[in-house]
């Protein structure tokens, strides 16, 4: 039996490299819980703005090689590359969908494991 919905709709998270030219800036738009990893040169992350009071600010970290950043906000964010480029890799969050599905799984295969090998289904009874 083939399932209702093929596991390829439901991927892993996303992870992509971007590669950003010396003095060039790129806005994207980003889910909370992405990760920022600098790979090489530098790199200045602009989260997407937070409320503070009555004041509204726009959160900034300075990533070097090897550094990491975790947006905490769903938002528009700003990479500035350094004098030298940078380069990066974006590990997007899994959908709200994926990780649901995947829990379903987890309990099904529990379910099925837990259920006794002997027992009969409740279909009535069967034509013989």
């Amino acid at each position: 039996m083939r399932p209702l919905l093929s596991r390829r709709f439901f991927a892993p998270p996303a992870e992509r490299s971007i590669e950003l030219p010396a003095q060039t800036s790129l806005s994207l738009h980003m889910s909370a819980g992405t990760q920022l990893f600098c790979v090489a040169g530098s790199l200045q992350v602009q989260s997407p703005f937070e409320w503070i009071g009555e004041t509204m600010v726009t959160p900034s970290q300075l990533l070097d090689e090897g550094g990491h950043c975790l947006l905490s906000q769903t938002g528009w964010t700003t990479l500035h590359a350094g004098r030298a480029g940078a380069r990066l890799q974006v590990l997007a969050p899994a959908s709200a969908l994926s990780r649901l599905v995947a829990e379903a799984r987890t309990a099904v295969h529990a379910l099925r494991a837990s259920w006794p090998r002997g027992a009969r289904s409740r279909r009535g009874p069967q034509p013989q």
